[in-house]
Order: structure tokens, then C-alpha cells, then sequence
């Protein structure tokens, strides 16, 4: 599908295809395997460009585009560009939100019938009748191979509500002592939250779905910082700040040339925030400022001086001076990148178990 993103590169640079906000022609595909989502504005001209450049495509590949099997679905858009595009392509035209490769696309918060697929799926894995034919131990491989996996192409995205994971809980719960939908507190040998810590904790080891989550959610900040070439950069993203607050107790930072690093945010002085030295003055810069930022741009020519908004007491001066201190204590070579490690894990890279491992040290405290 190389040959088509550079189509559509092309037309976009001959003004045949009309750019999508910041989206480069690359961030306009999402192709997994044979199954291939492409993003265009509703009107006449897109829609004949796109349409072509798929004909000609399969004229010179043999892999030609059935449009009976392609949907079309409007994002935004009424009645008159929903006719227009049925016109043009000649295609079904669903509703969205829409469920593309099992998980649920939207652009408001899912509701709870939109949650539900993923809570019966993790829930109903074994006919009523048969559960109460296996035995313990086999049930809890269950619960930890299955029910608790279920839900992790979804929570890899998205945070789950509370009622969802407290569901899931419960399902998981009565199916492992009782082998039932629900268990009664007489069924419970154990608090559900002590079977949900990890073997080195007593627990028995299935996973707490509100820490698993979090640490899954924890990777895109991650790749956010380290891997500049990921299709989606650039995109502006949800702000996860309980993700966000996990990487930065987490990761390390080795400033270089500080076009990576964040002045404000991160902890690039010797493990400690901008925040830490001078609080009340940073409650004094933007949040524009804060999140946008970086360590190169706020040193150069002490920049970072500048960000402050109105007069500075006796108490905004010994901050500003404490933060001037630690932040020319540093050295660094600008020459080099700025290196992003997780002391963490055996790698030095971010993976979702040491991440979980960390978050459970932070529930309880191991046995001895």
C-alpha cells in the first residue's frame, strides 16, 4: 500500500485533495493486513480523486477495490453530504461511532452500550453449565489467560469507567469461587483486591485492571518522547494526566541538546522538575508554556526567565534563584539527543510489566 500513500501524497501536493487539518498524507491511512481506512473531506472533488486513484491502482496491481464491501461513514457532516458520497462511491454509508478492528472509534466519550461488547466478551467465555465442572485451579488459569485478557485491546487505548472494571471484577470474582456469575461474600474465601496482587505479594497473581490499564496508557508518552518516526506523531492526543504523572515518576532523563525534554514538566534536573525548586512561580506560567516549552528553547539566552507573569516577591526571587542554581548545576553536551531510560526494566526501555511491577510496589509491600 506504499504505491497508495504516495498517490495520494502526489494529489495532495497538486491540490486534487484537500489537507485535513495538521494530517500528513500518511496519518490519512490506517491499513492493517487487507483492511484499509482512508480519511477525505466530503465534496466533490476528494471524493472523484480518491475514487480514481483506487481505480488506477488496480489497474496497474490487479488489486482492485470492491465498493460493495466498502463502507462509508461521516464523521461530521448531513443529509446532503451523506447523499453526496453515497453518489460518488456508490458504497453502504454507516453510522458512526463506529467498531473498526475491535475497537470502538468516536469522538465524545463512549457511553455504556458502547462499552458493553467489551464486558460481555470478557465475562462470557464458558457456557453456564459448564462452569461449575472445572475445577478451581482451572478457573483461576481462566480468570488470568482470559477473562483478564479480554479487555486489554481496549484499555491499551482508552481509560475503562470505573462501573466497567468493577463489572469485570465481579464477574471474574463469582466465576473463580464459584464458578457462577456472581459470587456471595460467604463464597470469598479472600478479598478479591488480595487475589489481584501480584504471587510476590501473596496474591495469585491476576491482574488489577485499573494498574494494568494505566501502565498500558503509560507506552504512548513513552513513544511520544522516543520514537519521533511513529505515524501518529504530531496528531494532538487526549491528555492522560494520570499517565502522564506515572511516566514522569518512572522514567529517566539524560538532557542533551533538550529539544525532547520539556522545561517545565519533566524531571531533567538531576531527577527533579522546574516545579520542585520554584513552585510558586511556575504556577505563574501558562499551561502553553508548561506543555510546550522545551529545555533547548528555554535555555537560550535564559528564556525560561521570561515565563513568569507578574511581580516577584521576596519569596518569587529566592525561587527563581534556587531554580537558576540547579538549572546551570547541569551539564550537558547539546550536541547529543536527549535519552529517555527506564531504570526500571532490564532494557532500560519501557514495557507494561515492569510498569505494573512498579505501580504494585506502590499498593503494598512485598512479604518477606
Amino acid at each position: 500500500m506504499e504505491v497508495v500513500t504516495l498517490l495520494v501524497l502526489r494529489a495532495t501536493e497538486l491540490g486534487l485533495l484537500d489537507r485535513i487539518g495538521n494530517c500528513t498524507h500518511i496519518q490519512r491511512f490506517s491499513i492493517y493486513a487487507d483492511d484499509v481506512v482512508v480519511f477525505v473531506k466530503p465534496q466533490v472533488p476528494d471524493l472523484v480523486t480518491i475514487r480514481e486513484l483506487f481505480r488506477v491502482f488496480g489497474l496497474a496491481s490487479g488489486l482492485h477495490v470492491n465498493f460493495r464491501k466498502t463502507t462509508a461513514t461521516l464523521i461530521r457532516g448531513g443529509s446532503q453530504e451523506r447523499e453526496l458520497v453515497a453518489d460518488m462511491l456508490h458504497c453502504p454509508i454507516s453510522e458512526f461511532p463506529i467498531c473498526y478492528l475491535g475497537l470502538q472509534l468516536s469522538l465524545r466519550p463512549l457511553t455504556k452500550a458502547q462499552w458493553q461488547p467489551m464486558l460481555d466478551a470478557a465475562v462470557r467465555i464458558v457456557p453456564a453449565w459448564q462452569r461449575g465442572l472445572i475445577a478451581k485451579p482451572g478457573r483461576l488459569t481462566l480468570v488470568k489467560a482470559v477473562m483478564s485478557a479480554r479487555p486489554i485491546h481496549h484499555l491499551l487505548i482508552a481509560e475503562a469507567p470505573r462501573w466497567l472494571l468493577e463489572e469485570i471484577n465481579k464477574g471474574m470474582r463469582g466465576f473463580f469461587w464459584a464458578g457462577k456469575d456472581r459470587a456471595n461474600g460467604g463464597q470469598c474465601l479472600v478479598a478479591w483486591e488480595r487475589v489481584c496482587k501480584p504471587i510476590e505479594f501473596g496474591g495469585l497473581g491476576v491482574k488489577d485492571l485499573r494498574l494494568h490499564g494505566l501502565a498500558l496508557r503509560v507506552r504512548w508518552e513513552w513513544l511520544r518522547r522516543t520514537d519521533p518516526d511513529r505515524p501518529w506523531q504530531g496528531l494532538p492526543m487526549i491528555k492522560d494526566v494520570e499517565a502522564r504523572e506515572v511516566f514522569d515518576s518512572l522514567v529517566g532523563i539524560k538532557v542533551g541538546n533538550g529539544r525532547n525534554t520539556l522545561f517545565w514538566c519533566d524531571r531533567w534536573i538531576n531527577g527533579r522538575a522546574a516545579t520542585d525548586f520554584a513552585p510558586g512561580l511556575c504556577l505563574t506560567v501558562t499551561t502553553r508554556t508548561r506543555n510546550a516549552r522545551t529545555v533547548e528553547q528555554g535555555l537560550l539566552g535564559n528564556a525560561w526567565i521570561t515565563a513568569f507573569s507578574g511581580n516577584l516577591a521576596t519569596r518569587g526571587a529566592v525561587e527563581c534563584l534556587q531554580l537558576w542554581i540547579a538549572v546551570n548545576s547541569i551539564t550537558r553536551d547539546v550536541r547529543a539527543p536527549d535519552v529517555f531510560s527506564w531504570p526500571w526494566s532490564p532494557s532500560g526501555v519501557y514495557s507494561a510489566k515492569s510498569t505494573y511491577t512498579m505501580l504494585c510496589h506502590g499498593e503494598v509491600k512485598p512479604i518477606l
